[in-house]
């Protein structure tokens, strides 16, 4: 999927993307009243702000709406669980476009960037489909 399709794709549940300056962070999503954005640093490449789109969104996806005053350990939980929808997404897209005497697990968190502590769950979910297609 191209970054313009995750666009389109993100504006049809109702969420503004924007591109902009964002020294501290690669992105950032926020709701001011009714709105919902989604803002991305606007140096990152295509495929660096495809990323950061699935995560920012999967937090509107699952309702995530945490601020200052939440707890470490409840915003921690909204970030695995926003990775997990981003860990699936890619997936889904790597089974899909990746002969399977190349499947690596290794690999696919290198590629996509994901930290070594989401490991055990990427084991898992590459696990069930692979159980599923065999």
């Amino acid at each position: 999927m191209t970054l313009n399709q995750l666009i389109k794709d993100t504006r049809s549940l109702g969420i503004v993307v924007l591109f902009s300056d964002i020294p501290d962070s690669k992105g950032r999503h926020l709701k001011l009243d009714n709105h919902k954005i989604i803002m991305i640093d606007k140096h990152l490449t295509d495929d660096e702000a495809i990323q950061i789109l699935l995560h920012e969104r999967a937090h509107f996806i699952n309702n995530h709406y945490c601020n200052h005053l939440g707890t470490t350990t409840f915003c921690s939980k909204q970030e695995f669980e926003a990775e997990k929808a981003r860990i699936e997404f890619n997936l889904n897209n790597y089974i899909t476009s990746t002969p399977p005497e190349y499947w690596d697990t290794f690999n696919f968190i290198d590629y996509f960037g994901f930290d070594s502590h989401h490991e055990n769950y990427i084991n898992e979910s590459f696990q069930k489909i692979v159980k599923n297609i065999n």
